[in-house]
């Protein structure tokens, strides 16, 4: 390897641990003793999990808070989808057999889930599918350029506000959506290279989980062949016309293999929800988003009314992209950048590709349309950290930025270093605002009336704030309390457990200092050294096919 290689090596090296470091110094301490049976989404997706990992059934009776469930379809069940509980289950399996030996009473009673092995079970399954996200992100981005960076890619996935859901807001969706979402570029990036079946089932598989996770992401029917297409019109080199055939046969093969692998999860949904197709009134009984419709009736809304409700709505797109409620160009960069380097990257391609070209950029678009369709139909982000039901979203904008940072050596100096400069600085500004969202008040939901006019728990200035509270010791020294730093400082390093600590030194057992009162249960250390671990692993692994 070239000395200019190696040194360039070694500073994305230094930056990539940097960046992992970082992020483990924000694991939130307060998790396992977080009693979220006030949440429903929460309680929901863990009431899944714990009923899959540790009774191995779907009989819900026994779960965490009766009042987070409904009376739906075939009987009790909680509200929201069950891929999470599901896919979080054999890691909840795996560590409740601690539980088990210590007879916590989470095993008898599933309300007692705060401090327990199970609890942290759920916490595990989230980072692994975020660093198995990470990782197969990676190696698409391997397939899409001969210089791939495991930092920024890295530094785009804890950039797109995911990373907020694995350190803190632990017990949602979306680490697992994310997963579904790589393992669906990854296949079809892999597929394209070698024509080989089994990744295209793969990349089925991973349609299958992700509508298991959250069926309002059905577009991702459609992205492995919008993928596929977009790699022909930008990634090859030459004007041969398009083969026609090829892309059908492709297409087709991978719909039969979607129908195959969704029968399982078609079972599981007539099992839980009564409906082999689910809707909004089996998983969540309601039948409409009604006061974001601008209705309070509980009867369905016709298409019609909701068509007009979207183009009413329409201008809201520029507040979703750019607006200061975490606009998609501040809370995830890289959808912006690739979405706008894809559309400018079709546009010219159509010289040498003609129609395919236009149609790839139409189908692109109608995709990520309907991603903003929902949020529109919703009208607010999500009541948490950035826009949640934009994440489909993700993969068209990493595979298109990749696609043009592989031949920006064509581009102008100041075009190419203008564009990553940018994108990559609002990853970095959008890392900062899931670490400090809701350190400050400024920072934080408080119900009032949001863009769209509709009365919700919203942050309409929170970009704004978020440029001045950066520099505000009082958040740093918040999300800092609330970090690795600060469960250390509770435990091991306060002036009471030194003095307590010195006085045992001296004294023995007849010492005279009070023990101090712990926060945290000493496994709470424990907890997130395994967690160190888990991340400290992967690092070594990605690093280690980095230098090959």
């Amino acid at each position: 390897m070239p000395s200019e290689k190696i040194s360039v090596f070694r500073f994305e090296k230094g930056l990539f641990i940097f960046l992992v470091v970082l992020v483990l110094l924000n694991l939130n301490r307060h998790q396992w003793s977080a009693d979220i049976h006030g949440s429903s989404d929460d309680i929901g997706y863990l009431a899944y999990a714990m009923s899959f990992g540790l009774d191995f059934d779907a009989d819900f009776s026994g779960e965490a808070d009766e009042l987070q469930f409904f009376r739906a379809g075939n009987g009790k069940v909680p509200k929201g989808f069950y891929g999470p509980g599901l896919m979080a289950a054999p890691f909840v399996a795996l560590f409740s057999t601690v539980d088990r030996l210590q007879n916590h009473e989470v095993i008898e009673d599933r309300g007692k889930f705060v401090n327990s092995w199970t609890y942290f079970g759920f916490s595990f399954a989230v980072h692994f599918y975020f660093l198995a996200s990470v990782f197969l992100f990676w190696r698409s981005a391997i397939l899409l350029t001969d210089k791939p960076s495991l930092f920024y890619t890295l530094l785009f996935c804890v950039g797109s506000g995911v990373i907020y859901y694995v350190l803190s807001r632990v017990r949602m969706s979306h680490s697992f959506e994310f997963f579904g979402l790589s393992l669906i570029t990854y296949a079809t990036m892999r597929y394209r290279e070698l024509g080989e079946l089994k990744w295209s089932a793969a990349a089925a598989a991973g349609v299958s989980i992700t509508l298991m996770v959250r069926f309002s992401d059905l577009n991702v029917i459609a992205l492995p062949v919008i993928l596929l297409l977009l790699q022909d019109c930008l990634s090859g080199r030459d004007n041969a016309p398009p083969d026609i055939k090829k892309h059908i046969k492709a297409a087709f093969i991978f719909a039969l293999l979607v129908i195959f692998f969704y029968l399982p999860v078609a079972y599981l949904n007539n099992e839980i929800y009564g409906v082999a197709i689910p809707h909004s009134q089996a998983v969540y009984g309601l039948a409409f988003p009604h006061s974001q419709a601008g209705s309070d009736s509980q009867e369905p809304i016709g298409l019609l009314p909701i068509i007009i409700m979207l183009l009413q709505r329409l201008p809201g797109l520029a507040h979703i992209f750019f607006g200061a409620e975490f606009g998609l160009l501040y809370s995830s960069p890289i959808m912006v950048f690739g979405l706008g380097l894809l559309t400018y990257m079709l546009l010219k391609a159509r010289r040498n590709k003609g129609w395919l070209a236009i149609i790839t950029l139409l189908l692109a678009w109608a995709y990520a349309g309907f991603s903003l369709a929902v949020a529109l139909i919703w009208a607010e982000p999500g009541m948490s950290y950035g826009w949640r039901y934009l994440y489909p979203i993700f993969p068209l904008g990493f595979v298109g930025y990749f696609i043009w940072w592989s031949d920006a050596d064509k581009q102008t100096a100041i075009f190419k270093n203008v564009i990553h400069v940018s994108c990559v600085g609002l990853c970095v500004f959008s890392f900062l605002g899931a670490v400090l969202f809701t350190k400050t008040e400024s920072l934080s939901y408080r119900v009032q009336e949001n863009y769209f006019g509709v009365n919700v728990e919203a942050a309409p200035n929170f970009n704004a704030n978020l440029l001045k509270e950066v520099f505000s010791a009082d958040a740093w020294e918040t999300a800092v309390k609330d970090g690795t730093f600060g469960y250390v400082n509770k435990m091991y390093i306060n002036r009471t457990y030194l003095r307590w600590k010195f006085d045992q030194l001296l004294h023995g057992k007849e010492g005279t200092v009070m023990p101090p009162r712990r926060q945290h249960p000493p496994v709470v250390g424990i907890w997130i050294l395994i967690l160190f671990g888990l991340w400290g692993a992967c690092a070594r692994i990605c690093i280690g096919l980095n230098r090959r």
